[in-house]
């Protein structure tokens, strides 16, 4: 039996291809912690932008893209070029971006939280491993309010002023974890103050 590190089953969670888990373990393990947050980082943007086949054999296996170091791809003018129709090798029919719902099965709040987490690392530029455990940690602790702001959503309160209410309560949580203050900037940034 292999023992997943936290920060190992983010990355597996977030990744479409779900074949392959101990050896995608073994890969990872031996990534310094920058290439770790890349990677996280890279699917995490992939997903979002609808960029991997719906076709899961025409993605690698989880190993095979940490060991490739794909987060260093130019993968962008590839999909560019995919969706304007010009037939290149290797696209597949792409999943359309699912802007309220995590593709793999999670809610709304989990994607977004993941957002938000990647967006915080690249914001610290340089966490180690036991930082990034903390961050996914406390990210994973705030999902839990989701429930509850789908309701007050249901009873009247708007969409936006429950959306911003979150994640300012997933940066806040992230925060304490980590003992920064990111937050208050974080939240300017997304507001546009």
């Amino acid at each position: 039996m292999t023992d997943y590190t936290d920060d190992y089953l983010a990355f597996y969670k977030v990744y479409p291809r779900h074949e392959g888990k101990a050896d995608g373990q073994k890969a990872w393990t031996g990534l310094p912690v920058g290439a770790k947050q890349a990677a996280l980082a890279d699917v995490e943007k992939r997903v979002r932008l609808g960029a991997y086949s719906q076709n899961k054999k025409l993605i690698q296996l989880p190993a095979s893209y940490l060991r490739s170091a794909r987060w260093d791809d130019d993968w962008e003018d590839t999909l560019e070029s995919s969706r304007k129709g010009d037939d290149l090798p290797n696209t597949g029919p792409l999943i359309p971006p699912a802007p309220h719902a995590d593709p793999f099965g999670g809610s709304k709040w989990d994607a977004l939280a993941n957002r938000l987490l990647v967006k915080y690392v690249r914001t610290v530029q340089g966490m180690n491993d036991r930082d990034l455990s903390l961050a996914i940690d406390a990210k994973n602790e705030a999902v839990a309010l989701g429930p509850a702001l789908d309701e007050d959503i249901a009873n009247g309160t708007p969409q936006r002023d429950a959306v911003i209410d979150f994640a300012s309560h997933v940066l806040k949580r992230i925060d304490v974890a980590l003992d920064k203050n990111l937050e208050p900037r974080m939240m300017r940034v997304r507001s546009g103050s």
